[in-house]
């Protein structure tokens, strides 16, 4: 029996010598470089990271203009590594490599949109504003705001220096919405002056009895 106990205390101390020096060693870490350059804004990100770990990268455009796109290349294998995330903010899971990462900063383009409609009115998604900023592949939305009795059955949204129109899109629940997909000019949602022609950039339509 004591040589039993003795056994089995043995393999319990191995064990826990093992687990002890797994815990106390440090993961190996990998560099991070985000020196650039970018032009019209810049990120901020951790130095290094080991496999795994997740990495936020802060993108801060200059004034006048947006953050548009974020990569992430494994320097040693050259692997396109996954990004995540929207707006301002994007994840990464580290790879077992250095890693380099790329961003690009566009200029703002406006949208304008035009004082009076008949039979309504349009705004940007907060509802209020009537001039817009974005950039080159945003998804933008506008809200109608029909009077009484009508609905935004027509939304045309016209590149300023070609007159070419963008494609615009209904909004699955809003009768009253639109999106489009910003381009690299100005653009407008023109005022018409005739509301029998029904050219105005926004078309408000009676409701069905």
């Amino acid at each position: 029996m004591r040589n039993k106990f003795t056994g089995a205390a043995g393999i319990i101390l191995a064990v826990l010598m093992v687990l002890y020096v797994s815990c106390g060693e440090e993961a190996e870490k990998f560099s991070i470089d985000s020196s650039g350059p970018f032009e019209n804004g810049s990120i901020s990100v951790q130095k290094e990271a080991a496999k795994g770990d997740t990495v936020t990268v802060k993108a801060q455009p200059d004034e006048y203009f947006g953050f548009s796109s974020l990569s992430v290349k494994g320097t040693k294998n050259g692997n396109d590594i996954t990004v995540s995330g929207t707006g301002k903010e994007r994840t990464f899971i580290m790879p077992g490599e250095p890693v380099k990462i790329t961003a690009v900063f566009l200029e703002e383009r406006m949208i304008n949109i035009n004082r009076q409609y008949h039979h309504g009115d349009v705004f940007g998604e907060d509802g209020e504003s009537k001039t817009l900023f974005a950039i080159a592949g945003e998804i933008i939305t506008i809200i109608g705001v029909p009077h009484e009795g009508y609905y935004l059955h027509t939304l045309r949204v016209v590149k300023r220096d070609s007159q070419e129109e963008i494609l615009v899109s209904p909004v699955q629940g809003n009768i009253n919405a639109r999106t489009f997909i910003m381009v690299d000019e100005t653009v407008d949602i023109p005022e018409g002056g005739n509301p029998d022609i029904n050219n105005d950039g926004a078309i408000f339509k009676p409701l069905s009895p």
